[in-house]
Formats: C-alpha cells, sequence, structure tokens
C-alpha cells in the first residue's frame, strides 16, 4: 500500500455504525466465525459482518499479511517474531500467532517490506 493508499478512508458498516478507518490504524483483523473483529490500534475493536477473506483481498500483501487462518496482520505494526512461541508480537505487545504453514511467508514480508 503505498502512503497514498495508507490514508484513504475505509468504510467498516458494524450491526449499528458506519466507521471510517485509515488502514494505518488497523492492528489486525481476527476471523470470529461468519464475522471479524478490526482491532485498531487505539484498542477500539469492530465487530463486522464480513469474513477474512473479503479483507485479506482488499490490502495489498506488502502491507496486510494472512499469518493464520483467523489472523490477517498490517506488518507495519510488527515489533518482532518471537521464535519460541511462533508468535508475532505487535507494537501493543500483544501476541498472535502465527501458523506453521505461513511462517515462512510471513517472515519474507516482515523482512523485505518498505
Amino acid at each position: 500500500m503505498k502512503p497514498k493508499e495508507q490514508s484513504v478512508l475505509l468504510k467498516i458498516k458494524s450491526a449499528e455504525i458506519l466507521f471510517s478507518v485509515y488502514p494505518k490504524d488497523i492492528l489486525y483483523i481476527e476471523a470470529d466465525g461468519n464475522f471479524c473483529k478490526i482491532k485498531l490500534v487505539d484498542g477500539e475493536i469492530i465487530k463486522v459482518a464480513q469474513r477474512l477473506c473479503h479483507y485479506n483481498t482488499l490490502f495489498p500483501q506488502t502491507i496486510f499479511c494472512r499469518i493464520h487462518k483467523s489472523y490477517l496482520l498490517n506488518l507495519n505494526h510488527v515489533k518482532h517474531y518471537d521464535k519460541i512461541d511462533k508468535c508475532a508480537v505487535l507494537v501493543s505487545n500483544e501476541k498472535i500467532p502465527v501458523s506453521k504453514r505461513k511462517t515462512k511467508d510471513f517472515l519474507s514480508q516482515f523482512f523485505n517490506k518498505n
């Protein structure tokens, strides 16, 4: 995602509210059945009636990475990868699991991001 694309507001509709969110403000998106929880840098969680695959195709893979069947992660908010726990540690100190199958792709994208 180019800097200009990071500043484009996304319209995200929850059950009762329409949110405007910048992609750069999304920490990660977590699948929750037929819903998703979008975790923002300010700690807010938006629950939406969209499947994770919808968001997986919405963002470029240079910024967002599918690290697990249940998580789409904004690489700009990753502090480091914990090899022992096999998880991405975010700047917020949250630990997000990285599946064995997705580890190679995640590490490649994480270390090669601009």
